[in-house]
């Protein structure tokens, strides 16, 4: 059984690969090395179903699962980093980890201040605070936001993302 008791687990190992095959609701998912170890650090399905096979992503080297996680969102693994919510439905809007901010490196976490949540990634990062709504900012526009300390300056929280379209010495900031 799976650790939340919602479906059942067969774990496979091929040499230093290991793979399993999670079941719920009357269908079976394949989960590569990485992804398994995401989901099962997680918690399997006390965190969430996952809803598709393992499939390999274009660039990056990575694989990822789709998810819908316990609040019944939208979610994915994708090298034991779990992407999920709004900031999963900008990195979708974006281009997942074939747009500009490539595969994620942490899980959310915290913003520094003002109970907003970011998640990181290669080339950038995902703000999301209920006030301003979830904005993607990498390049010049996140090394100037950093460097004045993030949502704690001047400046306050993203109010839109860099535009996918534009060069980095094309964006702005309002």
């Amino acid at each position: 059984k799976t650790a939340g008791g919602k479906g059942w687990v067969q774990y496979y190992a091929f040499g230093d690969r290991k793979k399993a095959i999670y079941y719920f609701d009357k269908a079976a998912y394949a989960v590569d090395t990485e992804e398994m170890k995401g989901y099962d650090n997680a918690g399997q399905d006390n965190f969430g179903t996952i809803i598709s096979d393992w499939k390999a992503t274009i660039t990056g080297g990575c694989g990822f699962n789709e998810i819908i996680t316990a609040d019944g969102k939208e979610a994915v693994i994708i090298c034991q980093t779990i992407v999920k919510g709004e900031i999963y439905a900008k990195y979708k809007e974006m281009g997942r980890w074939d747009g500009p901010l490539g595969l994620p490196t942490a899980g959310e976490l915290p913003t520094p201040a003002d109970n907003g949540r970011f998640g990181s990634f290669q080339n950038g990062t995902i703000w999301s605070f209920p006030a301003t709504g979830t904005h993607a900012l990498w390049g010049k526009v996140l090394a100037m936001y950093k460097s004045i300390d993030y949502e704690r300056s001047w400046l306050g929280k993203p109010i839109e993302s860099c535009d996918p379209k534009k060069g980095d010495g094309n964006q702005k900031i309002k």
